[in-house]
């Protein structure tokens, strides 16, 4: 049962990323900026702690991280 569960957990977390990717790709100019570094933009996922950070370049995305709400932000590392 507990298996099955997880399982069914990681599905559903991964769907939630794939949907935000999806609505990224469409709309890469919605998130809002990172006031330290303004051509990176952050998508927070919904009902869940994690933060997607990506920069606009171009025709293309580039995801550069995805981090928990409660990591240090991914400026100070870059």
């Amino acid at each position: 049962m507990r298996t099955k569960s997880r399982r069914c957990s990681r599905s559903t977390d991964e769907a939630r990323i794939r949907r935000a990717f999806d609505h990224i790709a469409n709309h890469p100019e919605a998130a809002e900026r990172v006031e330290q570094r303004p051509s990176v933009r952050r998508l927070p996922l919904a009902r869940y702690p994690y933060v997607i950070y990506y920069e606009v370049g171009g025709d293309a995305v580039t995801i550069l991280r995805i981090l928990h709400g409660s990591r240090r932000q991914p400026w100070e590392n870059l």
